[in-house]
């Protein structure tokens, strides 16, 4: 009896074991295929995000890799290669314009999150570098006219909520506008012609911000900061919506950059080709239609 008891005790000890060591290896089993599942469940959407066109971030070093023109100095950059288009149906575009455009490189809904995230950049860096002067200054932002225009006021819009609602004591920004152009066309003639607005050369010992819609050759800043460096402000930094890559660039690269984007002739959001196109909410290539069209 007691023999029999010590066996059945022995039994159940066994079965224990046995069942516990059978459970761990299931464990092991279930999280490693888990995982595996995993890993091939995001190459699966990563493929089809880049084949279907989709917007992603990529680090400096993926994006040299794949375009040596491009090189940001920041990984903010929000990188936008060759095949990220979306159709003319996925979104609303007004039926005036939809047999004039290849496509939309760049939806409004992106651009007004991104331009959300730049304004957030902009305000922690220039209250950083204040109070490292121990000085309480605001910034002035200088728009360039026309193209900037939509951009700045919804950059200035997203920075003055987002200082709104800080415990900050001084005024965020004022702000001016200049007339800078260089643009015949689709391309840009290196001729730049600069219009001082009212007060720009009230600019001794200002933190300036210059805002534009694009950058691509460079030229434009190339002549209109020399200008605004001989006021004597106390710096000077660029905040473009885009950043085109092409090859016959001077280099010059901006502080706060929304976008990068391929060499194609981008219309929309202020963007214009000819004064047409301005009121485009999304970013847009135009066709070979369009630029027949609308051709001076």
């Amino acid at each position: 009896m007691e023999n029999t008891r010590y066996n059945f005790i022995f039994s159940l000890l066994v079965s224990f074991i046995v069942i516990s060591t059978l459970a761990v290896s299931g464990s092991a089993f279930i999280t490693k295929n888990s995982n595996n599942n995993k890993k091939l469940h995001t190459k699966v959407i990563s493929d089809r995000f880049v084949s279907n066109g989709r917007v992603i971030m990529e680090s400096s070093k993926k994006r040299a890799a794949k375009d040596e023109l491009s090189k940001p100095d920041v990984d903010e950059v929000l990188y936008i290669n060759e095949k990220m288009e979306y159709s003319l149906t996925t979104f609303c575009v007004p039926r005036h314009y939809s047999d004039y455009l290849t496509s939309i490189l760049i939806p409004n809904g992106l651009i007004m999150n991104r331009i959300e995230k730049m304004a957030a950049s902009i305000i922690a860096n220039y209250s950083f570098s204040a109070s490292s002067r121990g000085e309480k200054k605001n910034l002035h932002m200088i728009c360039v006219l026309k193209g900037a225009s939509t951009f700045f006021f919804a950059l200035m819009e997203k920075m003055r909520l987002l200082h709104q609602h800080t415990e900050a004591d001084y005024v965020p920004f004022t702000f001016d506008f200049i007339r800078v152009s260089s643009y015949v066309g689709t391309s840009s003639t290196g001729n730049v012609k600069i219009s001082d607005g009212t007060s720009v050369k009230e600019l001794k010992n200002k933190d300036i911000l210059v805002v534009e819609d694009i950058v691509e050759t460079g030229n434009t800043l190339k002549k209109l900061l020399p200008v605004l460096e001989s006021h004597g402000p106390s710096s000077i930094k660029v905040a473009t919506l885009l950043e085109k890559r092409i090859p016959n660039g001077c280099g010059y690269k901006a502080d706060f950059v929304g976008f990068s984007i391929p060499d194609k002739f981008v219309v929309g959001y202020c963007l214009d080709y000819n004064e047409i196109f301005r009121e485009l909410e999304h970013i847009c290539i135009i066709n070979e239609k369009g630029i027949e069209k609308w051709a001076e």
